[in-house]
């Protein structure tokens, strides 16, 4: 046995495990390049903290001692009032013991009023356990190694026509919330913590369990430094000012966080910046929940059949969104670590995403990212392990990144049309209408990216483009759907390609393209780990590749491969050495069924067990756009609220199995 050490194209031994980022994507249309590149500078944009948000040990000019209904006050500026303790003037108030009641500040605007909790107990009857109704900043500090606790109410009495205050902490006005304690807030009426304008986050430990939203902030939210817990019966951190710009932004520079929700894990009105951290968001029972939810087999050109026996909840029982990062306009990821399990979209933005940097790692019921508009991948790790689809936007642009995702569906999709259920309904089209295809595009410029999926593996609803980078590829199993699959074209000038999958919806590059492919096309199936060998005519390894499933046809691209040379390809190869993802890095071969030599003469070279062969003996059709025979049965595609049609086998892990048919796509 001869043993081969060798470096394919670039690295191809790549550590994929998750995450991606912003590039701008040019255009010919001048102002769309220029709204493009503001988009981009946006995508970067970060919270500046001033000196006052941390927190420091500071010395309180009011001592009060609670206990029961009854408090002692030492200092000035507070009161004992009809059952309440309430705060008028500027100055640092100590706050220690029990208190069945509520703490109120109300001041002038202008007035700067910080709480200090120091193994405080506070439960309020029918009104926020604390209440900032007027000041000018409030700060809420819990004191070293203090263990605070707030309590609301189920009821609330409020004012004919008036909905707030409404949650266990409240506040109208600016609020910050820092120290190095212990606080736990439970929100029996509505929501856990919530402020009408700028909530700064910087320290302590901070747990909160809510009915309905935890933690809310108006204008701006932005956390750092604090390792905070938040379970939710609606959403679990959200800013709401749709109605202002640069309002409505949710910052993530720092901390541990942790999310639970029964709605998003975050949601904002605007944008979302997670710039640092470790966070982790769980929405509803998880994506497991959607992914094993049907059983019943999937009929071409029929409905789903559901299985009788199962108990699952069916598809359409919630009408909530539990996606977990959500925002209307704009998601930015450039750095931090991200885990998420969730029943709806990981990442979803109601107009563009972009991955700069980070630690993602993705498990969903629907889209792994998920952008209306634009998706713009330049940097990071994304480690998707299971998804309905992995990336998903009208555009998606990599250009640096590590990339492993697996997709019941399409691995990469570039499609018209909205997810989201509101607008979805709108045009009485669950999942969002097929809206304008043209410049739906997919381009790669670098990065290392894996897909495996049961759908198409990358899948444009107009043209993909690659120039660089390195992109493996194994795609459906069953001939329904194709490893790549575009309307108009399909442009490969550079980068490192190899894409295996089933023949009968075989499309393959242009030949307008500036790198060559071979693409060999088996007879019968080839088994999961049977490996293929191409190798120049003096023995320069091209590429050693066993896909991980069942393949028909293997198309292998490299700016190694020239017109005018010949190649040879050794197939049914028994491969063993270091490997990723299929791709060997150094090998040896046991042994082979056979092998083929052949002169390259065009861009695209097709090949079977004899040699150079024409493509019209290829199933399906090749190149341009597709026809309706033969395609994956119709179907509808998820929406909020609504889980994705899940009829393909899971393997004990969770990952995918082969299937001989592929759920619905769009």
């Amino acid at each position: 046995m001869k043993k081969h050490f060798y470096i394919l194209f670039i690295a191809v031994a790549m550590s994929i495990s998750a995450l991606s980022g912003c590039s701008s994507q040019s255009t010919e249309n001048t102002a769309e390049s220029a709204e493009t590149t503001t988009l981009s500078a946006t995508s970067m944009k970060s919270w500046s903290f001033d000196d006052e948000d941390i927190y420091k040990v500071t010395k309180a000019d009011t001592v009060i001692t609670l206990n029961g209904t009854n408090a002692d006050i030492n200092g000035n500026g507070a009161e004992l009032k009809d059952g309440n303790i309430v705060i008028s003037s500027s100055g640092v108030y100590e706050l220690t013991g029990n208190f069945s009641g509520s703490i109120t500040v109300s001041s002038d605007k202008d007035a700067e009023i910080q709480l200090l909790l120091n193994n405080v107990d506070i439960t309020s009857t029918d009104d926020p356990a604390i209440y900032v109704e007027q000041c000018g900043k409030a700060v809420v500090s819990t004191v070293e190694n203090s263990v605070n606790s707030l309590i609301d109410s189920s009821e609330y009495k409020l004012s004919d026509g008036e909905d707030e205050p409404d949650a266990a902490l409240f506040s109208k006005d600016d609020m910050v919330i820092n120290g190095a304690g212990t606080f736990n807030i439970t929100a029996n009426y509505n929501d856990g913590i919530k402020g009408k304008d700028n909530l700064i986050i910087t320290g302590g430990t901070i747990n909160v369990t809510a009915v309905d939203d935890g933690i809310i902030g108006r204008d701006i939210l932005a956390v750092t430094d604090a390792n905070i817990n938040v379970e939710s019966g609606g959403d679990a951190v959200k800013t709401t000012n749709s109605d202002e710009s640069e309002k409505g932004e949710l910052y993530i520079e720092g901390g541990t966080i942790k999310l639970n929700a029964d709605g998003d894990g975050m949601d904002s009105a605007n944008a979302i910046y997670f710039n640092s951290g470790d966070v982790t968001v769980n929405t509803g029972e998880g994506a497991e929940s959607v992914t094993k939810k049907y059983t019943g087999e999937f009929k071409r050109n029929d409905t789903f059949d559901m299985d009788s026996e199962t108990d699952d909840t069916e598809i359409g029982d919630t009408a909530s969104s539990q996606k977990g990062i959500k925002a209307e306009n704009i998601v930015s990821v450039s750095g931090g670590k991200l885990v998420t399990d969730t029943v709806d979209d990981s990442i979803h933005s109601n107009d563009a995403a972009y991955i700069s940097g980070g630690d993602i790692t993705i498990s969903s019921g629907d889209d792994g990212v998920h952008a209306d508009n634009s998706l713009e991948i330049s940097g990071g790790s994304i480690n998707i392990l299971t998804s309905y689809e992995g990336l998903e936007g009208f555009t998606v642009t990599i250009s640096d990144g590590d990339i492993s995702l697996y997709a019941q569906d399409d691995g990469i999709n570039a499609a018209g049309g909205s997810s989201d259920t509101d607008e979805a309904s709108s045009s009485d089209n669950k999942g969002g209408a097929m809206g304008e295809t043209s410049g739906c595009n997919i381009t790669i410029s670098g990065g290392n990216i894996y897909v495996n999926a049961d759908g198409d593996g990358i899948d444009s609803n107009d043209s993909i483009s690659m120039t660089g980078g390195t992109l493996i590829a194994n795609g459906p199993t069953n001939n329904g759907n194709g490893t790549f699959d575009f309307d108009s074209s399909m442009i490969y000038d550079g980068g490192t390609l190899i894409a295996s999958g089933s023949s009968g919806m075989l499309q393959t590059p242009d030949s307008s393209s500036k790198v060559s492919c071979i693409v060999m096309l088996f007879s019968s199936s080839r088994s999961a780990g049977n490996g293929v060998v191409l190798t120049t005519s003096d023995g320069e390894i091209i590429a050693a590749v066993a896909p991980n499933k069942e393949y028909t046809t293997i198309t292998i691209g490299s700016d190694k491969i020239e017109s005018g040379k010949e190649y040879k390809l050794v197939y049914g190869a028994e491969l063993s050495g270091e490997s990723e993802n299929g791709i060997y890095s150094s090998y040896e071969i046991g042994s082979s069924v056979g092998e083929v030599t052949f002169t390259v003469s065009e861009t695209v070279t097709y090949v079977d067990e004899n040699g150079i062969t024409d493509k019209s003996s290829v199933g399906g059709m090749q190149g341009g756009k597709m026809g309706s025979e033969g395609m994956a049965p119709s179907g509808e595609k998820p929406t909020d609220g609504e889980e994705p049609p899940q009829n393909m086998p899971q393997n004990d892990d969770g990952t995918g199995a082969a299937s001989d048919e592929a759920p619905a796509k769009e």
